[in-house]
Protein backbone atom coordinates (compact mmCIF):
# COMPACT_ATOMS: atom_id res chain seq x y z
CA UNK A 1 0.00 0.00 0.00
CA UNK A 2 1.67 3.33 -0.71
CA UNK A 3 1.38 6.37 1.05
CA UNK A 4 -1.77 8.32 -0.84
CA UNK A 5 -3.99 4.68 -0.42
CA UNK A 6 -2.81 5.08 3.06
CA UNK A 7 -3.74 8.32 3.54
CA UNK A 8 -7.10 7.91 1.28
CA UNK A 9 -8.00 4.99 3.28
CA UNK A 10 -7.44 7.02 7.49
CA UNK A 11 -9.29 9.81 6.31
CA UNK A 12 -12.25 8.06 5.04
CA UNK A 13 -12.31 6.19 8.39
CA UNK A 14 -14.39 9.07 10.58
CA UNK A 15 -16.74 9.82 7.47
CA UNK A 16 -17.99 6.29 7.50
CA UNK A 17 -18.46 5.95 11.04
CA UNK A 18 -20.19 9.36 11.35
CA UNK A 19 -22.85 7.93 8.21
CA UNK A 20 -23.04 5.03 9.80
CA UNK A 21 -23.45 6.55 13.31
CA UNK A 22 -26.56 8.38 11.36
CA UNK A 23 -27.49 5.13 10.00
CA UNK A 24 -27.29 3.63 13.06
CA UNK A 25 -29.54 6.44 14.55
CA UNK A 26 -32.37 6.89 11.66
CA UNK A 27 -32.68 3.47 11.63
CA UNK A 28 -33.66 2.44 15.09
CA UNK A 29 -37.21 2.66 16.09
CA UNK A 30 -38.53 5.61 18.07
CA UNK A 31 -39.89 4.79 21.68
CA UNK A 32 -43.87 6.20 22.22
CA UNK A 33 -43.89 8.35 24.95
CA UNK A 34 -46.22 7.95 27.46
CA UNK A 35 -49.51 9.51 27.55
CA UNK A 36 -49.69 12.75 29.90
CA UNK A 37 -52.69 13.30 32.00
CA UNK A 38 -52.79 17.29 33.55
CA UNK A 39 -55.38 17.82 36.42
CA UNK A 40 -55.79 21.26 37.27
CA UNK A 41 -57.74 22.91 39.97
CA UNK A 42 -56.69 21.74 43.25
CA UNK A 43 -57.25 23.61 46.22
CA UNK A 44 -54.45 21.60 48.94
CA UNK A 45 -51.68 19.71 48.79
CA UNK A 46 -53.37 17.35 50.98
CA UNK A 47 -54.68 14.24 50.21
CA UNK A 48 -53.83 12.08 46.68
CA UNK A 49 -55.25 12.29 43.56
CA UNK A 50 -57.22 9.47 41.88
CA UNK A 51 -57.56 8.28 38.67
CA UNK A 52 -59.76 5.40 36.71
CA UNK A 53 -59.54 4.58 33.27
CA UNK A 54 -62.86 3.14 31.79
CA UNK A 55 -63.23 1.45 28.30
CA UNK A 56 -66.31 0.51 28.14
CA UNK A 57 -70.50 2.02 29.88
CA UNK A 58 -71.18 -0.97 32.22
CA UNK A 59 -69.58 0.42 35.34
CA UNK A 60 -68.62 3.74 34.71
CA UNK A 61 -67.14 5.41 37.50
CA UNK A 62 -67.17 2.03 39.27
CA UNK A 63 -63.61 1.57 40.55
CA UNK A 64 -63.76 -2.12 40.37
CA UNK A 65 -64.54 -1.99 36.65
CA UNK A 66 -61.91 0.40 35.91
CA UNK A 67 -59.22 -1.07 33.54
CA UNK A 68 -56.59 1.69 34.66
CA UNK A 69 -56.42 3.05 38.20
CA UNK A 70 -53.63 5.03 39.81
CA UNK A 71 -53.03 7.36 42.42
CA UNK A 72 -50.30 10.24 42.99
CA UNK A 73 -49.94 13.05 45.57
CA UNK A 74 -51.82 15.98 45.35
CA UNK A 75 -49.84 19.51 44.75
CA UNK A 76 -52.09 22.59 45.39
CA UNK A 77 -52.70 23.86 41.65
CA UNK A 78 -52.49 20.60 39.80
CA UNK A 79 -51.00 17.25 38.91
CA UNK A 80 -49.46 15.89 36.07
CA UNK A 81 -48.87 12.31 35.28
CA UNK A 82 -48.05 10.04 32.75
CA UNK A 83 -50.16 6.81 31.63
CA UNK A 84 -48.78 3.66 30.61
CA UNK A 85 -51.68 2.23 29.39
CA UNK A 86 -52.67 0.49 25.21
CA UNK A 87 -53.52 3.15 23.06
CA UNK A 88 -57.36 3.08 22.93
CA UNK A 89 -60.53 4.97 23.90
CA UNK A 90 -61.02 6.18 27.85
CA UNK A 91 -63.25 7.69 29.38
CA UNK A 92 -61.34 9.06 32.47
CA UNK A 93 -62.88 9.89 36.03
CA UNK A 94 -60.38 11.99 38.29
CA UNK A 95 -60.87 13.38 42.41
CA UNK A 96 -59.30 14.83 44.68
CA UNK A 97 -59.19 12.51 47.94
CA UNK A 98 -58.32 15.29 50.60
CA UNK A 99 -58.59 12.84 53.37
CA UNK A 100 -57.15 10.07 51.80
CA UNK A 101 -59.83 7.50 52.57
CA UNK A 102 -60.04 6.36 48.81
CA UNK A 103 -63.81 7.24 48.37
CA UNK A 104 -65.49 10.15 47.19
CA UNK A 105 -66.73 11.46 50.13
CA UNK A 106 -71.25 12.77 49.48
CA UNK A 107 -72.61 14.80 51.64
CA UNK A 108 -76.28 13.68 52.77
CA UNK A 109 -77.85 14.15 49.72
CA UNK A 110 -75.13 12.26 46.80
CA UNK A 111 -73.38 15.48 46.42
CA UNK A 112 -69.58 15.03 46.26
CA UNK A 113 -67.79 17.26 48.47
CA UNK A 114 -64.14 16.36 47.60
CA UNK A 115 -63.27 17.97 44.12
CA UNK A 116 -63.72 15.69 41.38
CA UNK A 117 -63.75 16.01 37.26
CA UNK A 118 -63.90 13.66 34.23
CA UNK A 119 -62.31 13.49 30.93
CA UNK A 120 -63.58 16.32 28.20
CA UNK A 121 -64.45 18.18 31.07
CA UNK A 122 -67.61 16.88 30.79
CA UNK A 123 -70.34 17.13 33.10
CA UNK A 124 -73.72 15.72 34.06
CA UNK A 125 -77.13 16.83 35.11
CA UNK A 126 -78.33 15.18 38.11
CA UNK A 127 -74.80 12.55 37.95
CA UNK A 128 -71.80 11.39 36.12
CA UNK A 129 -71.51 12.44 32.46
CA UNK A 130 -72.60 10.03 29.64
CA UNK A 131 -69.69 7.74 29.47
CA UNK A 132 -69.64 8.53 25.28
CA UNK A 133 -69.13 12.15 26.54
CA UNK A 134 -66.20 11.09 28.50
CA UNK A 135 -64.31 9.32 25.45
CA UNK A 136 -60.85 10.28 24.75
CA UNK A 137 -58.49 9.01 22.45
CA UNK A 138 -55.17 7.83 24.83
CA UNK A 139 -52.19 6.79 22.58
CA UNK A 140 -48.55 7.81 22.53
CA UNK A 141 -47.97 11.75 22.90
CA UNK A 142 -51.43 12.28 24.58
CA UNK A 143 -51.73 15.68 26.11
CA UNK A 144 -55.45 15.53 28.33
CA UNK A 145 -56.86 18.34 30.90
CA UNK A 146 -59.13 17.98 33.73
CA UNK A 147 -60.31 20.69 35.41
CA UNK A 148 -61.53 19.63 38.87
CA UNK A 149 -64.91 21.08 40.40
Amino acid sequence: MNCLQRRFSLKTIPFISIGLGFFLIGSKPAEPLQALLSIQGLKSDQGSVRVALYNKPEGFTEPKKAVHLRSVEAEKGQVTLSLNVPPAKYAVAVFHDANNNGVLDKNAFGIPTEAYGFSNNARGRFGPPDFGDCLIEIGPNTQARIQLR
